[in-house]
């Protein structure tokens, strides 16, 4: 198979799957606003232009992530030749999770940017959120691109989750908040497999391999 072809067809059949759920997901939205949506003041009708708004910059994310994708083989098919290796476990997990961080952070940056007039956007944590859903979506773009930086940096954030999580610990002591023990077990829990899963992805060879034949620009 030429390289033209095997570009051509790559994710294409999963990202296709996606827009189509993503496409049923919005058309329910829309039926459901639109039969159950004229009560309430204002009514749920109302967002119906939002609905639409997120579906599309939905689909247009799909696409631009197979466009990175893309992109991202062919530098690894500079580097490899015709052996071009499959994704690590941990690096596409890592994926998965920059991305679902900077689909989550979109509805919200955007609903705060349709209240200008309030000055919300200088709020201190409409900042902190914006850059948080910045810096992943830069890490999501760096992974799909196979940069070579891009497994520290995702490494990084991983230890950014697990700092804020301490942190909130720390408040919560400092405030002499009641702390349950079986939610503080969990936080734990979930601190320690962030500190181990960016560990995995900052000393793992198959990873650094993996980046290293896609580290250079095309």
């Amino acid at each position: 198979m030429s390289q033209a072809k095997d570009e051509a067809g790559y994710l294409r059949r999963p990202l296709r799957f996606a827009h189509l759920i993503w496409a049923l997901i919005g058309l329910a939205a829309s039926v459901f606003l639109i039969v159950f949506g004229g009560e309430g003041h204002p009514p749920g009708i109302v967002l119906l232009p939002v609905v639409w708004v997120l579906w599309a910059l939905g689909h247009g994310g799909l696409w631009l992530v197979r466009r990175l994708a893309v992109r991202g083989r062919r530098s690894g098919a500079a580097g490899w030749g015709a052996a071009v290796p499959s994704w690590p476990p941990g690096l596409l997990l890592a994926a998965f999770g920059a991305g679902a961080a900077t689909a989550a952070g979109v509805f919200p940056v955007l609903s705060t940017l349709f209240q200008l007039k309030e000055g919300r956007y200088l709020e201190p944590l409409w900042l902190v959120m914006t850059a948080t859903w910045a810096a992943h979506g830069v890490g999501l773009a760096g992974l799909l691109l196979r940069r070579g930086w891009s497994g520290i940096y995702a490494a990084l954030l991983c230890f950014g989750w697990v700092a804020l999580l301490g942190a909130q610990i720390v408040d919560h002591l400092i405030r002499g908040s009641r702390i349950q023990m079986g939610e503080l077990a969990i936080v734990c829990a979930l601190m320690v497999m962030g500190v181990l899963f960016g560990w995995h992805l900052v000393t793992s060879r198959r990873i650094k391999d993996f980046l290293a034949s896609g580290g250079r620009p095309d």
